[in-house]
């Protein structure tokens, strides 16, 4: 005997009803998690393309320096933009893969505006990935102390919009976040479901309204607390008498003793703060090894590997434009700019210890014993890839022998 179908049971036959096994309708906004996975597929693309520059492109790409971090932010701008502009399908790499799509409140694509507007604001996410004061090497030095400010604000701020970007994502009704909302955009599976422009005329139910209402307070409100927040303690930084003399050091030694075709870009003196952390790093080491079942190293080589050991005077500098030239470390010239250094390097410190011998907090400075100069090939485009090629080591006062100079292999 045949079995009953569920309509031949207590109710009439629906020419129109849609069949049990019949295809739910698809969700008609993308929602949090797969737009995550396109982001973090993008953002592998853009790795790989930074891997295979420095792998095949470094050396010609190194003469753009200064400037190869802002560019390659321009690039990544462009990455963003012309895959959802009007040449574009509305869909980056990351977007083909998980088959969704960017579209404008009336179904089609973006136009050139709305596009970059949504290209930029979700680009800065990218901003964190390097330091403020790599940003910074482009202005001359006596603007930099100045600049570092401003661009730590916008790196905090870029931080906090990362997370802000995702719960403006994750709590929109409709799946919109900021740069959305700005470029007028959504963005819905591929092809765009027949549901979405019925849903977009429609008037949204009540509690639909207050959830709109109260998406763009809430997390705003969220941006603004977190970056003041994790701004504080930067900021306090930034208004400590030391900062200010570090930054008059930093540029009486460029302008006074400089050593071409190198630029200071950091100039450190002796520190407790920086002998504690020190000691906590030896700790946490040596208790690896033991959990190993290795043996614990020595403190010796262990503060060998590091520059900032809070008793010595550590100058970096970068290699403003072209390409390190290792040869440069025998020259005779060179050898005497870098004496110079540490000689001016030297006295600045001997002048800290008369003015007054105890740091911020009341807490007697310790001894100058090594000088340490660190030289930096710089190659940025989105990740970081510099690369020390050259260290300089000896005693901090020149009085007590020569110095050691190291070509250091890039890796």
């Amino acid at each position: 005997m045949q079995e009953d179908s569920p309509t031949q049971v207590g109710e009439p036959l629906d020419p129109h009803r849609e069949p049990l096994d019949a295809p739910r309708e698809r969700p008609i906004f993308t929602g949090f998690l797969p737009r995550l996975g396109a982001f973090l597929i993008d953002g592998a693309v853009l790795y790989f393309a930074s891997y295979l520059l420095h792998e095949g492109m470094r050396a010609p790409l190194l003469y753009l320096n200064p400037w190869l971090p802002w560019l390659g932010h321009v690039a990544v701008l462009l990455y963003f933009w012309l895959p959802t502009s009007p040449i574009g399908g509305g869909q980056t790499p990351g977007m083909m893969v998980l088959k969704v799509h960017v579209v404008s409140a009336e179904g089609g694509g973006l136009s050139w505006s709305a596009s970059f507007k949504r290209a930029l604001l979700k680009k800065m996410v990218l901003f964190v990935l390097n330091l403020p004061l790599y940003y910074a090497l482009i202005l001359p030095i006596s603007l930099r102390s100045g600049a570092l400010v401003g661009l730590t604000v916008l790196h905090v701020a870029c931080l906090t919009l990362t997370i802000a970007l995702a719960l403006s994502v994750g709590m929109h009704p409709y799946k919109r976040g900021w740069h959305d909302l700005w470029a007028g955009s959504y963005v819905t599976p591929r092809p765009t479901p027949e549901g979405f422009a019925y849903l977009h005329n429609e008037e949204p139910e009540p509690i639909i309204q207050s959830r709109l209402r109260m998406h763009g307070k809430m997390t705003f409100l969220f941006w603004l607390l977190s970056t003041i927040a994790l701004l504080f303690q930067p900021m306090k930084s930034y208004t400590l008498p030391e900062f200010k003399a570090q930054s008059r050091r930093i540029q009486e030694i460029q302008a006074l003793h400089p050593i071409d075709p190198h630029e200071v870009m950091l100039l450190a003196q002796p520190n407790v703060n920086d002998i504690e952390n020190l000691r906590q790093g030896i700790q946490s080491r040596r208790a690896q090894a033991v959990a190993k079942g290795q043996d614990a190293p020595s403190t010796e080589s262990l503060r060998a590997k590091v520059f900032f050991d809070g008793e010595s005077i550590v100058v970096q500098t970068f290699l403003r434009h072209g390409r390190f030239r290792p040869e440069s470390l025998s020259d005779p010239v060179f050898h005497e700019k870098v004496e110079d250094l540490r000689h001016a390097a030297w006295a600045q410190w001997q002048a800290r210890l008369q003015e007054n011998p105890d740091d911020e907090k009341g807490r007697p400075l310790p001894a100058a014993r090594r000088f340490v100069l660190v030289l930096y090939e710089p190659f940025m485009i989105l990740f970081n890839r510099s690369a020390v090629r050259g260290k300089i080591e000896g005693p901090a006062d020149p009085a007590e022998g020569d110095m050691d100079y190291e070509h250091v292999e890039p890796r």
